[in-house]
């Protein structure tokens, strides 16, 4: 693996207007790709035709986790997994939703798509037995907003949709616990594989 391969996962995201550089993000995936090895990757169907393969929206063999998070001034990112448990190939393409919850019951609007530099929604093919896609899901902290604006609410988890199909990932680290109920505080970028080399 090399962290050029990773950089286009991350490209630019942007903070109160301000991009955050390049270089830290990519060591935060990075560090993602290496605590992870001999796990089974997803690709990109790239020049190839995928009729015959299903939307994995449409199995019941699809679950999600998140397997890494980190900080960054008054955001939070989280590294979500979409797991491939079946015994055929599937692919996911485009943006999955998301919407922050208690158990399974929202407490905020949907999250915003965000859309990253060098990053396509591109179908991704996850192989049999534990492929796996990805995508990236912000908080950004209630203290950005005011509290008028903002009103403040416990959220212990994200429910993320595939077709038909809602997963829920619990969150559990202190300051990402709390979401604005008014207006959108999260974001979801789009599915996306993970380089390997």
């Amino acid at each position: 693996m090399n962290a050029r391969s990773i950089i286009g996962l991350t490209g630019r995201k942007r903070i109160n207007g301000r991009p955050l550089r390049a270089s830290v993000l990519t060591a935060f995936t990075l560090a993602f790709a290496l605590s992870m090895p001999g796990e089974a990757v997803a690709a990109h169907v790239y020049g190839r035709s995928s009729s015959g393969l299903s939307n994995c929206s449409t199995t019941k063999n699809v679950t999600v986790k998140i397997v890494g998070s980190k900080k960054e001034t008054t955001n939070f990112y989280f590294l979500i997994a979409f797991i491939n448990n079946g015994d055929a190939s599937c692919f996911l393409s485009g943006f999955p939703s998301a919407q922050p919850v208690v158990g399974v019951t929202p407490t905020a609007p949907n999250s915003h798509r965000e859309n990253f530099s060098g990053v396509s929604a591109a179908r991704v093919l996850l192989s049999p037995q534990r492929g796996r896609a990805y995508a990236e899901y912000r908080i950004e902290s209630t203290s950005d907003f005011s509290r008028k604006r903002c009103r403040p609410i416990i959220s212990d988890g994200a429910a993320f949709t595939i077709g038909q199909r809602r997963l829920i990932a619990p969150i559990k680290r202190i300051g990402a616990t709390s979401v604005c109920s008014v207006v959108v505080s999260t974001w979801i970028g789009p599915f996306s594989h993970l380089p390997y080399s």
